[in-house]
């Protein structure tokens, strides 16, 4: 048995003390240093990837290219697989700049249901399973919100894309939640396979995917939710989950109360 002296038990508090005192700005340092990383790597990428999808645009609009139609599917999925991979980059570099405090919003009026619309007219891009459909559910004359028009935009295809990724059968419904004209909510809901309740509380943590036994085959890096929640924050809104095992998820945009 060991005996500490008294003024050796007054010392270990401040030992320790100290040690973190030292190791935060290492953290800090080494924290900057995956940013600085993490951005240098996702221009480096998408600068060829650019490339890539501009050439294959080219040849798609080429009328002049002699193509067959198994051609013109192989271009069709390079152009669209491509795409993806950008959005990826793209989610990564703006958590990036969120956590450089470098990402600003512009609040506007903003017609709600056309954005919609067109949110749902790109399920083709999210590549929809034909045993899912999917509708939207919008109350006529809804009032402006306040919003950043490609900020939400980018939200609502997190959430579109992500439904889209776990739900094989049934439906996909982005439905608007109204008081009178005045929008209260934005719900994106799915007959998915769900998210089991221990995994909730991780599921908007960036590069987390939930219960990656399930979801490994699955394209997506984890960044879509964190990204969502984050800037529909700095909007002013609430990003939320609701979610059964194997029945399906409500992923709800809550606005902040008219002013």
């Amino acid at each position: 048995m060991s005996i500490e002296s008294t003024e050796d038990q007054e010392l270990t508090p401040r030992l320790e003390e100290g040690s973190a005192d030292l190791a935060s700005p290492r953290v800090d340092e080494a924290s900057r240093s995956k940013i600085d990383f993490l951005d240098r790597m996702s221009h480096e990428l998408r600068t060829p990837l650019n490339s890539v999808l501009g050439f294959t645009n080219v040849l798609l609009k080429n009328k002049k290219f002699d193509s067959s139609p198994r051609e013109l599917d192989y271009l069709q999925r390079i152009r669209l697989n491509g795409m993806h991979l950008l959005d990826l980059i793209n989610d990564l570099l703006d958590l990036n700049r969120i956590e450089r405090g470098e990402m600003t919003v512009n609040l506007k009026d903003l017609d709600l249901k056309p954005l919609i619309e067109e949110t749902l007219d790109q399920l083709e891009y999210f590549g929809l399973n034909k045993n899912v459909e999917a509708h939207t559910v919008v109350p006529p004359n809804l009032d402006p919100i306040p919003a950043d028009e490609s900020r939400l935009r980018q939200v609502l295809r997190n959430l579109i894309g992500n439904a889209v990724k776990f739900t094989n059968e049934g439906s996909i419904i982005l439905r608007v939640e109204a008081e009178g004209p005045t929008v209260r909510k934005i719900h994106v809901e799915d007959t998915g396979m769900g998210v089991a309740p221990e995994l909730a509380k991780t599921i908007f943590l960036a590069f987390e995917q939930g219960d990656g036994a399930k979801t490994r085959a699955q394209q997506g890096s984890g960044l879509g939710l964190a990204l969502s929640r984050a800037l529909c924050e700095m909007m002013g809104m609430q990003l939320s989950m609701e979610s059964v095992l194997g029945k399906g998820s409500t992923f709800t945009i809550t606005l902040p109360p008219p002013s």
